[in-house]
């Protein structure tokens, strides 16, 4: 009731409406509860969440919001989440998106449409770890990241090998279910999950490029540990000096890492041993930028409008550099910078590692930039 989660909320702050807040929205779950009010009454209200959880990280009284919305949010018709989940379909998706950004005018039109994607083409299953061995891990490749960002990929490969980590990329046939969750689809979610999280049982560590991601699965398949790959970096430590890159930069951190996920502040650290690397702090930086699993799509209005203030307060800042480390994060952000006429664009902080490292090519040969 203290309400101190408000000003965390996004959708409070993009509407001003007390039942768009975590606090309202437990008032309308608690009327259902007691019967003053229905289901139906209330869906609306629920669906416009985007699960950021930064009420849970603002709430003193450790208020589970999180765990109550699921039981009461009902299932909505996903389109995205059904593609993801079924790989052929995920193939067939990828593929047109890349014709239809190979024709700028489309990416014009369409505002969430990458200006460009990478699939990821390699098919070697264990790249080996350059000088010592310091652990072999597993990787998750996630479904967006090997159709639109296979650079991402290819700079992860390259980062960790050279800083002596085996690499086994896993055989994947299930998504970990994170946008089915998104979408309503609570044991459904959690059953992807623990699909996907079984293909790793070999395994005692595993690294998952996408926050979502790796936050659905920390959460609901325990017995293999899914890290953020920064976050995992970042505990073992860089053993290299790294080159200087003189840049002012952003560390844009997505919600699910920094509210689901320990170590996040850890990559803050590592970034700035990066010489001559200037980290900037940015207005209303702890707002989520409503990409919200699919809700760019099921709530684009809405979304938009937290997107467009996102991308003003980045721009106003006037950065060389934006990182993050979501691909949900990144579509969106991208989208509203190029709406407002930014010049500036996202990056994954593995591609700047990979500068500071001095490392041009991943250990099989190929270079996907």
């Amino acid at each position: 009731h203290c309400g101190l989660c408000i000003e965390t909320c996004p959708t409070y702050r993009a509407t001003g409406i007390e039942s768009d807040s975590p606090r309202g929205r437990l008032h309308l779950m608690r009327a259902v509860h007691d019967g003053r009010l229905t289901d139906s009454d209330i869906k609306d209200s629920l669906q416009r969440c985007v699960q950021c959880h930064a009420c849970e990280s603002s709430c003193p009284s450790n208020v589970d919001y999180s765990g109550l919305l699921q039981q009461n949010l009902p299932q909505r018709f996903s389109i995205i989440s059904r593609i993801v989940s079924n790989n052929s379909l995920m193939n067939i998706g990828g593929r047109l998106l890349r014709i239809i950004t190979s024709f700028k005018l489309l990416t014009r039109s369409f505002k969430l449409l990458p200006e460009r994607t990478q699939i990821y083409r390699s098919k070697q299953q264990i790249f080996p770890a350059q000088g010592e061995l310091r652990e072999k891990v597993a990787v998750h490749l996630g479904c967006v990241e090997r159709q639109i960002y296979g650079d991402v990929i290819d700079d992860l490969i390259a980062v960790f090998t050279n800083q002596g980590f085996e690499l086994h990329f896993v055989e994947q046939q299930y998504c970990c279910g994170a946008v089915s969750f998104h979408a309503g689809d609570y044991s459904g979610g959690i059953s992807m999950a623990q699909k996907c999280g079984a293909q790793f049982s070999d395994f005692d560590s595993a690294l998952s490029l996408s926050a979502g991601c790796s936050a659905h699965l920390q959460r609901h398949f325990t017995d293999v540990k899914f890290y953020d790959p920064l976050i995992y970096l970042a505990q073992f430590g860089l053993r290299d000096d790294l080159a200087a890159i003189k840049a002012k930069t952003i560390w844009m951190v997505p919600c699910h890492l920094k509210h689901l996920q320990d170590g996040w502040q850890d990559i803050a650290t590592m970034l700035s041993t990066i010489p001559e690397l200037e980290l900037i702090e940015y207005a209303d930086s702890d707002l989520c930028c409503g990409a919200g699993g699919a809700a760019m799509l099921s709530q684009a209005q809405l979304s938009s409008q937290m997107g467009n203030a996102k991308a003003k307060c980045l721009a106003a800042a006037g950065p060389d550099k934006i990182l993050s480390s979501n691909s949900g994060c990144r579509i969106q952000t991208d989208a509203h910078l190029r709406d407002i006429g930014a010049a500036q664009r996202t990056e994954h902080p593995l591609k700047l590692l990979r500068l500071a490292l001095g490392v041009d090519e991943h250990p099989d040969g190929s270079d996907n930039r």
